[in-house]
């Protein structure tokens, strides 16, 4: 559209360490998390001419994906995490729910895939139980690993046979192919 610049891009990486996370997360932090998600979106660009028709509604991690360009490290040096089941979006210890605790977590974002690797990884199941009097909470071991590891490869299909680590920029609107800058003395 005339007048309108194209949205601003950022190319850069990150890198993150944490000593400690520990993570709560149910159904019923989700209209939290909605909120946390509009005010993220706040932080992306917009088209400040106004003229563009408006897109389809989409999260803001799908903008940020779109804008941000660069490779991601994050690690920690322990993770518990504790998913629980049902509307109530406080943490109590009578609960339902799954554990996960691993050590030396690290995440890898790099173009074209993820990578997750952990020293050690243990999953533990809380449940009350209907068998036990006074309902008591008894846990089961899910899972125990002592190392685990998992890549995810990312692949763009994309048109006119372009390089699909390039999906993130403009599509080209002509099939002629620009000129190579001519020095000039």
């Amino acid at each position: 559209h005339k007048g309108t610049n194209p949205p601003f891009k950022v190319y850069t990486d990150i890198k993150g360490k944490l000593l400690e996370s520990i993570v709560y997360f149910t159904p019923g932090l989700e209209p939290t998390l909605s909120i946390m998600g509009i005010c993220m979106k706040r932080l992306v660009p917009t088209d400040p001419d106004g003229i563009s028709r408006k897109p389809a509604a989409v999260p803001w991690w799908d903008d940020m994906r779109y804008l941000w360009r660069g490779k991601a490290l994050l690690s920690t040096d322990t993770l518990d995490l504790c998913l629980a089941p049902g509307t109530e979006a406080f943490y109590s210890p009578s609960r339902d729910r799954l554990l996960v605790d691993a050590k030396s977590v690290t995440v890898k974002m790099l173009p074209g895939t993820i990578s997750i690797e952990t020293a050690a990884l243990k999953g533990t199941i809380v449940r009350n139980s209907p068998c036990v009097a006074g309902g008591r909470l008894i846990s089961a071991p899910l899972l125990d690993c002592k190392a685990f590891s998992v890549n995810l490869g990312l692949k763009w299909n994309m048109p006119n046979d372009r390089n699909p680590q390039d999906h993130h920029l403009f599509p080209k609107h002509s099939t002629v192919e620009v000129q190579d800058p001519v020095a000039v003395r």
